[in-house]
Parts: C-alpha cells; sequence; structure tokens
C-alpha cells in the first residue's frame, strides 16, 4: 500500500502578486527571529549552515531542495509527477511513501526542508500575470476537452463550479494537472 502526500504544498488559488522580484543571482529572503530561533534549537545545523547572516540565498534554497530530495530517495520514498521547480521561484514536491517509510521521511522534512523551505516559498508567490496566464489556459482546457465553460479571461470565482463543494470532475483534474505541468505553477485549479 502507498500512501501519497504532498510535502510541501504551494497553494496558487490566492489572488495578488509577490513583491518585487530581485534577479535569481541576488534573490534571497531574510529569515525572521522566531525561525532563527526554531533554528537554533540543535536540530537545524544543516539548514543553518545555509544562512549568510539571517539571509537565505538562491544557492542555499537550492542546496537545501537538493538535500531534501536526496534524503527522500534514501527513506525509500519516490518522487510525484507533480514534483517541480515552479514558475515563481519554489519547489512543488509530490512525494509517494510505501508504508514504513513515514518516520523516515518526516525526519528528512525536519532535518532538511523546515522552515526554510516553507519560509522561502511564502516569500515567492506566483505573479498577477501568471495566475491570469493559469485561469487563460485552465479555462481554454475545460473547453477543449467539452466543458460547458464561456469566460475568455476566467477569475478564481468562474472555477468555482468545477473545484467547489463535493469531488472534482475527472476533467477538470485533468486539466489542473495540464496546466500545472505546461506552466509550472503547481497544484493550479484557478486563483
Amino acid at each position: 500500500m502507498v500512501a501519497a502526500i504532498a510535502a510541501m504544498f504551494v497553494s496558487v488559488a490566492c489572488s495578488g502578486s509577490s513583491p518585487g522580484r530581485a534577479t535569481p543571482a541576488t534573490d534571497s529572503v531574510t529569515v525572521d527571529a522566531v525561525t532563527l530561533k526554531q533554528l537554533n534549537d540543535g536540530q537545524h545545523a544543516f539548514q543553518l549552515s545555509l544562512l549568510a547572516g539571517n539571509r537565505l540565498d538562491r544557492a542555499g534554497y537550492d542546496r537545501l531542495a537538493g538535500a531534501y530530495q536526496q534524503c527522500i530517495a534514501e527513506a525509500g520514498a519516490s518522487f510525484g509527477e507533480g514534483s517541480m521547480q515552479s514558475a515563481f521561484g519554489t519547489y512543488n514536491f509530490e512525494i509517494f511513501m510505501p508504508v514504513g517509510t513515514e518516520a523516515a521521511a518526516a525526519a528528512c522534512a525536519s532535518e532538511y526542508w523546515e522552515p526554510l523551505g516553507s519560509l522561502w516559498s511564502m516569500s515567492h508567490m506566483p505573479t498577477k500575470e501568471q495566475i491570469q496566464a493559469g485561469n487563460n489556459a485552465l479555462g481554454d482546457c475545460l473547453r477543449r476537452a467539452g466543458a460547458a465553460f464561456a469566460p475568455e479571461r476566467p477569475t478564481v470565482d468562474d472555477f468555482r463550479r468545477f473545484n467547489g463543494t463535493g469531488r472534482p470532475s475527472d476533467t477538470f483534474l485533468a486539466c489542473v494537472r495540464t496546466v500545472s505541468q505546461q506552466l509550472k505553477l503547481p497544484n493550479f485549479s484557478g486563483g
């Protein structure tokens, strides 16, 4: 039996945009006092080693993701097709854990991902333009699949009937997977 979990979920079903982004070479985030205290608990030596002062830069974030991926693989878990580096600079992991690997995978998350991975993700959200491109692509996909979907420039509200209460339709889920992969917008279901 295989249990599937998303170790890191980046919700793209929001509106708005991130603050202005630095170039990839200079991109970094400030590590706040609460997170620094958490990192200094004696259990996060690797993550602390990635900081320059109280900042995590892109190279450090990439090393964090690489160490986490290696640990997960060594724990006996595997990555699903939903794993990707997003269009807005974050890693998204879809992890499949065979029974018996859950504790080791949780230890990987604690040692190699949390809290810095989530901190980076909160500072790197999709732009309004990326969200609208995702909405347009999702609407186009639904129309091509034969769904009755009229809006040419859809908003999150236009997708509610597909992903609101109950189980989303198979057509909607297939379009979510397609748009997420094509545009590198993890788990995009309208924003």
